[in-house]
């Protein structure tokens, strides 16, 4: 599955640098957050994030200190400017992401299930 995905993402990425307009960029965009969803037990966490993020998703992952995950997809946060040295430059920067009371979980995988429920 992941060899499927990783092909819709290109597909979609060469129409987009084509044609942005393309309703096939939308149909894409569906069809893979469709088969993400779907397989998304026997996917890589990270695959999945990288996946979303490809589509213009931005969703984080969210840590209580008390055990429970979420990932957040609606926030904002400012952008850290990074000089010509970034790789030893250190950055900070704020953030806030908008979750529902009963959005934490005990693992980041029902977490991610509870991201794309909340999403259908």
């Amino acid at each position: 599955m992941v060899n499927e995905i990783a092909k819709l993402l290109e597909e979609r990425s060469l129409i987009l640098d084509e044609t942005p307009d393309d309703e096939r960029v939308d149909l894409l965009s569906e069809k893979i957050r469709a088969s993400l969803a779907l397989h998304q037990d026997s996917l890589a966490v990270e695959f999945i994030i990288e996946s979303l993020t490809k589509l213009g998703s931005a969703p984080s992952i969210l840590y209580d200190d008390n055990g429970h995950f979420t990932i957040g997809g609606d926030g904002s946060q400012n952008l850290p400017t990074i000089g010509d040295d970034h790789k030893t430059q250190e950055t900070t920067f704020q953030g806030c992401w908008f979750v529902k009371a009963g959005g934490w979980k005990k693992t980041i995988r029902e977490a991610l299930r509870d991201y794309f429920e909340s999403r259908e």
